[in-house]
């Protein structure tokens, strides 16, 4: 499970050229930029910090993020991703603690075999705590710390390459797990198409990803500085709706999203603020049947490998 709160040292620079307040309103995009949901040009930006820019799609309302990082560069970026102090490694275990539980309980309920594999595994730990409740599992992790803790610790062997060049077979998986790494890839719809291919068909992903975007904004509008996008990290901005609309663009049906639980992360105030959120977001799912959802706090989105062949979109 990889973590959006630690950036890497060797990525000072980037954060360095990242400016986190300055100038802001209405922008136009770009010549290349493009949606990474639909490809669409129609975009404009509603967040604009130096290269930190926010565009919304006007056709589909995808939020696209662009932040001055080479993506062509991300998998060379990754390598080094997490921390190797022991503490924060630590620290990091009991924080995601509350969400790997929930998910587990969840997958207990939704999972329709035992073949698991998790895509940004990070240090292991959701990968153990599946093993231990009875799934094969296997992991992929570009991250060498990551890697090294989950071989040391629980005697897992992650591997570093991308799915899409990791060999795995066409419908040989039971569920697809990726805990915040949907957000920082260059295009989110072919990453799905690559899971919806080496699932079986009725085979479950489960993904999840920060609900950023109206508590930036709430934030902005009363100048309070944040880094609530882990800039320059995040690369894309999720919505129930635009998270929905992706994952059946891409062969999956029955398509739900539910908070399912919130970190223990930013100390005892952090922690309170995150658990009270989920609580809240909870509620309001369980009593709407899944219709609303508390906008700012970090969701989990499933859907089930459509079971005829699809043309992808």
């Amino acid at each position: 499970m990889t973590t959006a709160a630690i950036p890497p040292a060797s990525s000072s620079k980037l954060l360095d050229d990242c400016v986190r307040e300055g100038r802001q309103g209405e922008v136009l995009p770009r010549a290349e930029d493009r949606c990474r949901a639909c490809g669409s040009p129609e975009l404009f930006a509603i967040r604009c910090r130096g290269d930190h820019r926010v565009l919304r799609c006007r056709p589909c309302g995808f939020l696209t993020i662009k932040t001055g990082i080479d993506e062509e560069r991300l998998d060379d970026v990754y390598q080094d991703y997490l921390p190797t102090d022991p503490a924060e490694i630590a620290s990091w275990e009991r924080e995601q603690r509350p969400v790997i539980g929930r998910a587990l309980k969840e997958l207990a309920r939704l999972a329709p075999g035992r073949r698991l594999l998790e895509i940004g595994a990070g240090f292991g730990f959701f990968l153990e705590a599946a093993r231990t409740a009875g799934f094969e599992v296997d992991g992929l992790e570009p991250s060498a710390s990551g890697r090294r803790h989950a071989r040391e610790q629980f005697g897992l062997e992650l591997r570093a390459t991308p799915l899409a060049d990791s060999a795995v077979a066409d419908a040989s998986l039971d569920v697809v797990c990726a805990f915040y790494v949907i957000e920082h890839l260059a295009d989110p719809r072919a990453f799905l198409h690559e899971v919806a291919r080496v699932l079986a068909p009725g085979g479950l992903v489960l993904v999840r990803w920060p609900h950023t975007t109206p508590l930036a904004r709430c934030l902005d509008a009363l100048r309070i500085r944040h880094d609530l996008y882990h800039a320059p990290w995040h690369l894309s901005d999720f919505t129930p709706e635009t998270a929905q609309r992706l994952l059946e663009q891409t062969g999956f049906e029955r398509v739900a999203t539910r908070t399912l639980g919130g970190s223990a992360a930013g100390g005892r105030l952090g922690s309170l603020v995150s658990r009270g959120a989920a609580v809240v977001s909870d509620a309001l799912e369980r009593l709407s049947r899944g219709r609303f959802h508390l906008p700012g706090v970090s969701k989990t989105t499933w859907g089930f490998r459509r079971p005829a062949v699809f043309d992808p979109v």
